[in-house]
């Protein structure tokens, strides 16, 4: 086991997302207090339109963060 740079970790974090295909499905975006705020086809749609990373909505979409920018988003084929 090594340390990553950055490069090799953001290029690792693309394989990820392409290997498991998230970012192609539709995403729902919700305030903290769950009211549905904004539907996306795609997550980097969703991230362009709050001005973040994707890799930081997936981490919500996928339960490793809970919120980014006060905005909660989940998978529209999982609500």
């Amino acid at each position: 086991m090594r340390w990553a740079n950055y490069s090799e970790h953001c290029i690792e974090s693309e394989v990820h997302m392409a290997k498991h295909k998230t970012s192609n499905r539709s995403v729902l975006m919700y305030t903290k207090e769950g009211d549905l705020v904004g539907k996306f086809g795609s997550i980097r749609s969703a991230a362009n339109h709050i001005g973040v990373g994707e890799r930081r909505v997936w981490n919500v979409c996928n339960g490793v963060r809970k919120h980014v920018h006060g905005y909660v988003f989940k998978y529209a084929d999982e609500d």
